[in-house]
């Protein structure tokens, strides 16, 4: 390979998809921040409420003032969960309505950004672009052998076995809540070490599929701004 095709790669390593702009109203911004804060104060009055409550049940009864108070706790915890709620309408309708509108400026920010990346090859030739192409291309099949190599041919379908796996063998092992405080050289821990270890394994391999997939998006992304290049040239 040329040394520009080598150059090309270094170019095109550093390209990155362009961040979505927000284009939301003010109204709905003001929704977002209603829903946002309105349900962080329903939980914290609704966590205060309970620690008055388990107060009360397990350590000493309340006085009638200290009653009112949870009961005041308790109806601030559901305005503000309404208020969440109806501010959480507000701004799925405001999405709603400018949702064509919004994905247009997001498209047109995209393809300007898109663009921009692939004119910084200009002064390139096509048949070094095609040896950078072949050459990215390849290094996004030989990630996704890898995942196939992790979680077998169908990815999706892979992970979630994997992950329904893990969590039954997590769940249904009676040893979870002790299992920490036994001793591991003793043989009748022996079959409830091999569960745990094979679910570190199953979790840790669908770790591994998933930093392998955004490099392989990563992968993807530089692709599609090479053909654009190579699409402008004869």
């Amino acid at each position: 390979m040329s040394s520009a095709a080598f150059e090309i790669l270094e170019i095109v390593d550093t390209f990155k998809p362009v961040r979505r702009k927000n284009h939301r109203t003010r109204l709905e911004l003001l929704a977002h921040r209603v829903f946002r804060y309105g349900l962080l104060f329903a939980l914290g009055l609704s966590a205060i409420a309970s620690l008055f409550l388990a107060w009360h049940q397990f350590r000493s009864p309340l006085t009638p003032m200290g009653m009112d108070t949870i009961l005041g706790l308790m109806v601030g915890t559901l305005f503000m969960a309404f208020a969440a709620l109806g501010a959480l309408i507000v701004e799925v309708v405001c999405w709603g309505i400018t949702l064509k509108q919004s994905l247009w400026r997001s498209f047109v920010s995209e393809l300007k950004w898109d663009l921009g990346q692939a004119r910084r090859l200009d002064r390139f030739d096509k048949k070094d672009l095609q040896r950078a192409h072949e050459f990215v291309e390849l290094r996004a099949n030989r990630a996704r052998e890898r995942i196939k190599l992790f979680v077998g041919g169908t990815d999706k379908l892979a992970l979630v076995v994997l992950l329904a796996g893990g969590w039954a063998v997590f769940r249904e092992v009676p040893w979870r809540a002790s299992f920490f405080l036994a001793n591991w050289a003793d043989p009748a821990h022996f079959p409830s070490a091999v569960l745990f270890l094979l679910f570190l394994f199953a979790m840790s391999t669908i770790a591994g599929a998933f930093i392998l997939n955004f490099q392989v998006q990563r992968y993807v992304y530089q692709l599609e701004v090479l053909k654009l290049q190579l699409s402008t040239r004869n």
